[in-house]
């Protein structure tokens, strides 16, 4: 009987049904290892099918979902943030390893200067290995190659296919890019550029070792010459991005070595076959390889000719600095293994706090904010602390009957994913999703809309469309974006030529008519389960007119962005508790006192009719007006007026990147409390019986406004400038008239902004 090895966690990304059955005889050969592993986790790549699945079938085994952008690099990386061994091993969903494979691909580990080690791999053919490839080739399918060493080395890097690392120089080097690796039909190098770059930043180094054997299966699609071609191409792209990324010295040793030693001595043996009287076999891999080179060299030419932005994705860690943190952002899942939290984040910032999002089967119940000691905070130590700020929600989630967990006992004390009333009516919805248009309104913002489109391409709702509004574009970078989104989802642009967000709100809903509009900023990225989330409020809520969602920080890296948050942040303290807003709950919360708000822009959607039926989004109001904004604070309050019904379901989330700066936050306050008087002023212009209600609400609004203990200012510490409090009210005080100038400009004749 094997005994446990608390060191070693294993972590398997998998993304696909049709491979389930190679994940179920995967994980079976890693219970027969010895050693065994402490823990086996499967991450599972935005599919929810599949992740019911997994937690469903697999017993004794973590399943977590993707927290990152869709690919292998990031379901990788939420495993690895969750393993509790001080050893990683990556292993893919249809390996199969051998029987001793564990032991001999950790045993060269015992040695403090290897940071990591790779197995050998061998191909499982389909059908059987193609005449013409050589097998100087078999990387193109996954295999181990000739010219590879053929006993224990060291090496540049490994395949992260079957990959050994230590999780503390892993984490601290953060993890594999996430804009590299399999994504669609695009494949890059994510394997070596982590090589590479972890040896970098540990000052360890890799060891391949052969005898630590797995097989990995070959389709016969991938046994095919195009196929070949294709991924000699890629593999060429891939080489240069990370020689752009890593530097030339020491990114490409190992293919300048290949291609002067290996691949010559093979051609020439190919070549001259016939003459040896070794049949044509032999001369068809000389031609392959020739090919191959030919393809690898055509996909570098491409991508030496591809412009990048010049700075990485949020996703990849910088180089190392010195310096703060002000909060690190993350979710927390409750019914996972708990995290650790560092005190140091990958680039070497010391981080001082956690904002953490906590979440029940994948619903929030609240966020927490906890300082974070020098020594980090431990699962327990998380634990307690999440228990104290959200013990009570926690337990009020729980379903009736279920005996309460004590802090200790988190995730095990909670009930599986079966017992989830959310995820079982979120599934009954999907099965006959309505279709629902998402819009997003931007303005020369290319970088924040692709962003925001990948996020949407990535939801699993299976059956929306985006439309991108093009506010008077000066350039053609938004046409650009949107045509590239457009080549891999239901993308469409359109244009409105007066600036403004309410005209370019009101095109879409001109171009829409009859369909249900989900809006999202540009400066967001939704949640993966947000579509889901939206869908099942409304099917929930035959009766709401509107329903929107809980808006949360995509990041907090500086202190204006941690201020903003502490003053409600873009959701203005609503929280995390759903709320049902109707003529019937006028009393608790006026119609026209929306503080909290309703909901906001940046994450509502609106039934078909409704924004018609109030007379559309006020021109008047708006970014891009004096006002600086509340059209859609106006409009909130012009659908409950009417009569109607605003749900509020904080399950539905998006994430938004807060103003980095001082000025840009103080500009943004000035703007919220300039659109909140000229979005009263827009309402009482046109019903002016609305201004005696409003008078009587007045002393409330300023009792409100200042007391410590209101909700505008519950949030704020010592540290929030007063200067920015004084920010807001000055534009109160310019509210009126900044909507006055803005009704007139809206009343001329069109001008296109330049």
């Amino acid at each position: 009987m094997t005994t446990p090895v608390p060191q070693i966690s294993v972590v398997i990304p998998s993304h696909a049904e049709r491979r389930f059955g190679y994940l179920v005889e995967a994980i079976a050969v890693l219970r027969a290892q010895s050693p065994a592993p402490a823990e086996i986790i499967v991450v599972v790549d935005h599919n929810p099918a599949l992740f019911e699945r997994a937690s469903r079938e697999l017993t004794g085994v973590t399943v977590l979902e993707n927290r990152f952008r869709p690919g292998v690099s990031g379901t990788r990386n939420t495993g690895a943030a969750q393993a509790a061994g001080p050893l990683l091993v990556f292993l893919d969903d249809d390996v199969r390893p051998a029987p001793d494979w564990l032991s001999r691909l950790i045993a060269p580990l015992a040695d403090p200067g290897v940071v990591g080690a790779g197995a050998g791999t061998v191909a499982r053919w389909e059908t059987r290995q193609p005449r013409w490839l050589p097998d100087e080739f078999l990387w193109a399918v996954g295999a181990s190659y000739r010219g590879l060493p053929t006993s224990t080395a060291r090496v540049r890097n490994v395949w992260s296919a079957s990959m050994a690392v230590r999780r503390d120089p892993f984490l601290a080097a953060g993890g594999f890019r996430t804009d590299f690796g399999k994504v669609g039909n695009r494949s890059r190098p994510e394997d070596t550029e982590l090589c590479l770059r972890l040896a970098r930043h540990s000052g360890g180094h890799w060891v391949y070792v052969p005898d630590a054997v797995i097989s990995h299966p070959v389709q016969a699609d991938r046994a095919t010459f195009r196929y070949f071609l294709v991924r000699c191409v890629n593999e060429g792209r891939g080489k240069i991005l990370m020689a752009r990324l890593l530097g030339t010295g020491g990114a490409l040793t190992a293919e300048q070595a290949h291609l002067r030693s290996v691949l010559p001595r093979a051609v020439w043996h190919g070549v001259t076959g016939p003459l040896r009287g070794a049949g044509p076999r032999p001369a068809l891999r000389a031609g392959a390889m020739l090919a191959g080179l030919l393809a690898a060299a055509l996909g570098a030419v491409l991508e030496l000719l591809t412009r990048h932005p010049a700075a990485p994705p949020a996703e990849v860690g910088p180089a190392p600095t010195r310096g703060r943190l002000p909060a690190l952002v993350r979710d927390v899942e409750l019914t996972e293994p708990l995290p650790r939290i560092p005190a140091v984040a990958a680039d070497g910032r010391r981080i001082e706090r956690a904002w953490l999002l906590v979440r029940l089967h994948t619903e929030p119940i609240g966020s927490v904010l906890l300082e974070v000691p020098d020594a980090g905070l431990d699962p327990a130590e998380l634990a307690t602390a999440i228990d104290t700020g959200l013990g009570t929600e926690l337990r009020r989630r729980l379903p009736a009957g279920w005996p309460t967990p004590a802090p200790g006992d988190l995730p095990a004390g909670l009930p599986p994913a079966a017992a989830s009333a959310q995820l079982r009516r979120r599934a009954e919805v999907l099965r006959d999703p309505p279709p629902i248009t998402v819009v997003v309104c931007t303005r020369e913002r290319p970088e924040e809309l692709a962003r925001c489109l990948d996020s949407l391409l990535a939801q699993p709702y299976p059956n929306f469309r985006v439309l991108v509004v093009d506010n008077a574009p000066v350039t053609d970078a938004t046409r650009a974006v949107a045509a590239a989104a457009a080549s891999r989802g239901p993308v469409e642009r359109i244009v409105e030529p007066r600036a403004g967000l309410s005209f370019a709100r009101n095109r879409a809903v001109a171009a829409a008519p009859g369909e249900t509009l989900a809006w999202i900023d540009d400066d967001e990225v939704a949640d993966p389960y947000w579509l889901s989330e939206v869908a099942r409020a409304l099917a929930d809520h035959p009766e709401a007119d509107v329903v929107s969602g809980v808006i949360v920080p995509a990041e907090l890296e500086t202190d204006p962005q941690l201020w903003f948050e502490s003053f409600g942040g873009h959701s203005k303290g609503r929280g995390y508790t759903p709320d049902v807003f109707s003529p019937a709950t006028a009393a608790r919360q006026s119609p026209l006192y929306p503080l909290p708000p309703f909901g906001t822009g940046a994450n509502m959607t609106f039934r078909p009719g409704v924004i018609e039926r109030i007379g559309g989004f006020d021109t008047a109001l708006g970014a891009g007006t004096p006002a600086m904004g509340s059209e859609d604070t106006l409009a909130f309050t012009r659908v409950l007026l009417a009569g109607g019904t605003v749900v509020y379901h904080p399950a539905a989330v998006v994430r938004h990147y807060h103003r980095r700066d001082l000025a840009g936050l103080r500009k943004q306050l000035v703007g919220y409390g300039t659109g909140l008087t000229a979005a009263y002023t827009g309402l009482v212009l046109t019903d002016p019986a609305r201004l005696l209600p409003l008078l009587r609400l007045a002393p409330t609004a300023l009792r409100d406004l200042h007391r410590p203990e209101g909700p505008r200012l519950a949030g704020i510490g010592a540290e929030f400038p007063p200067e920015l409090l004084a920010a807001n009210r000055r534009g109160m005080l310019r509210g009126p008239a900044a909507y006055l100038r803005g009704r007139r400009r809206a009343r001329q004749p069109q001008q296109v902004a330049a």
